[in-house]
């Protein structure tokens, strides 16, 4: 059995068996890759390995070696920008941060560097692994539009700031492009993907399941790990800061192997 995803017209075969698809160990990220080499090796050996299986960030923002990794990357965000939830005249841009801190995004038309527009500032706390929602609106159908994540006041993107465009208003005649997948196991020398995908600047990325292959049912703390290692890829943070993002799960997010979702866990 052949399993693979399909991208901008482009069949991307990911594993290949005698019939079955089993539960893999997490893929490591070679320790000189940039930033994301030591964060990966740090949850791997921690988070990952926790007894607690539903704990998250809480569990090591306090470590005195993360937070010596967050200072020495820079790191105001620890996810994110992701956009979602557009319409025509609003959007969703979900955010991570590596501890407690206030956040919001800023809103500016591409054609009109004046007007701002400001979400609400929220707080990210423990209770959720630090994920704050910020919701903008009064924006102008199928228009373009650049933002900037404010973390406790402070530019998150001091340069080149991420570009998104609102849908097109009810009746509106446009056209654009909607990219969709499955099956995204994190595999650090295939995540150039991202980028390929965000070549062909889609308004919309639909993920079908298999997400990130969890494979680990019984913890929500390594469930959390393996999102948490895909979301500091730069490839993907590029591709979710301008497209918005909507997915549903299937078996290897949910469970083990060719198991049915439903409310008997």
């Amino acid at each position: 059995m052949k399993k693979g995803i399909i991208i901008c017209g482009v069949f991307v075969l990911l594993v290949s068996t005698s019939g079955r698809i089993f539960a893999k160990a997490p893929t490591p990220t070679p320790q000189e890759t940039p930033v994301v080499g030591e964060l990966d090796a740090y949850l791997l050996e921690t988070l990952y390995k926790a007894k607690d299986k539903d704990t998250g960030l809480v569990d090591i923002v306090d470590d005195e070696r993360f937070k010596k990794l967050v200072k020495k990357h820079n790191l105001a965000l620890f996810g994110g920008p992701m956009l979602g939830c557009v319409s025509d005249t609003t959007a969703r841009v979900w955010v991570r941060t590596p501890g407690p801190a206030t956040v919001q995004a800023v809103v500016r038309s591409a054609n009109d560097a004046s007007r701002r527009i400001r979400s609400k500032t929220l707080k990210t706390k423990s209770d959720n692994d630090y994920v704050a929602l910020l919701d903008v609106e009064g924006l102008m159908p199928f228009s373009s539009y650049q933002y900037d994540i404010l973390v406790n006041g402070k530019s998150v993107y001091q340069g080149h700031q991420p570009t998104f465009q609102t849908n097109p208003a009810k009746g509106q005649k446009a056209r654009f492009d909607v990219g969709f997948g499955g099956g995204a196991r994190y595999v650090p020398e295939k995540e150039k993907m991202w980028d390929v995908i965000a070549s062909y600047s889609p308004s919309a990325f639909l993920f079908l399941g298999d997400n990130v292959y969890i494979d680990r049912p019984e913890s929500r703390t390594k469930q959390r790990v393996h999102y948490c290692r895909r979301q500091l890829r730069p490839e993907y943070q590029r591709l979710i800061a301008s497209t918005a993002i909507y997915a549903v799960y299937d078996d290897h997010d949910l469970g083990n192997d060719d198991c049915v979702g439903g409310p008997d866990p």
